[in-house]
């Protein structure tokens, strides 16, 4: 009898690890979303969310680790932010830095290569990519002496992508005030060759 209560008790304590294991699980699954949302792209814009898993705060900057779904698949990468300040006067600034997760990014640039309409490729995303920035709410303070006000984000940037070549590319990032899902805004569709070729392996 003194034997079967530490197996009773080492049994139940398997069942409660495997419980709160999986309601772990789910509810990381559960707070990512659907890289493309079609209510928000019914401009013709193909505009790209994903969630923040995990923000790591640095001396002087933010790794935001970023996951979203695409046709089944948990896509993402990592992306480190200048903390506000680090960008001159008018808002510009160099020192993001977008880093791979390894395969979740792979599948990310092919990802968004098929959502441009590109073609499915299986191609890697690069160990890093560098990339110039400009701040919007220092941009607009530097010229109206007032902050934005009764905006959604708490940053918004105009990211800037260019090669030794002079290929250019452009998009807008966005984190929403709750800090949840930082958002890729689209500026113009003649980007998207170049901007999936930055985010590709050479």
């Amino acid at each position: 009898m003194k034997f079967l209560v530490p197996a009773f008790l080492f049994l139940l304590l398997l069942v409660v690890i495997i419980i709160v294991r999986k309601s772990a699980r789910a509810k990381s699954s559960g707070s990512v979303g659907l890289l493309v949302n079609p209510a928000e792209n019914d401009n013709g814009a193909v505009d790209i969310n994903l969630s923040i898993d995990h923000k790591t705060k640095l001396d002087s900057s933010t790794v935001y680790d970023l996951k979203a779904t695409y046709k089944n698949k948990l896509v993402g990468f990592k992306i480190e932010i200048p903390d506000k300040g680090k960008q001159n006067e008018r808002g510009f600034g160099n020192g993001i830095t977008i880093k791979t997760l390894g395969k979740q990014s792979d599948d990310f640039r092919n990802a968004l290569s098929d959502i441009y309409g590109l073609g499915i490729s299986a191609k890697k995303f690069p160990e890093k990519v560098n990339v110039s920035y400009v701040d919007l709410h220092q941009f607009a303070k530097s010229y109206t002496q007032k902050s934005i006000e009764n905006s959604p984000y708490s940053t918004e940037l105009k990211l800037l992508f260019q090669s030794d070549k002079g290929n250019l590319a452009e998009l807008y990032l966005n984190i929403r005030n709750d800090e949840k899902v930082m958002e890729f805004a689209e500026k113009d569709e003649e980007y998207r060759k170049p901007l999936v070729e930055f985010l590709t392996q050479q």
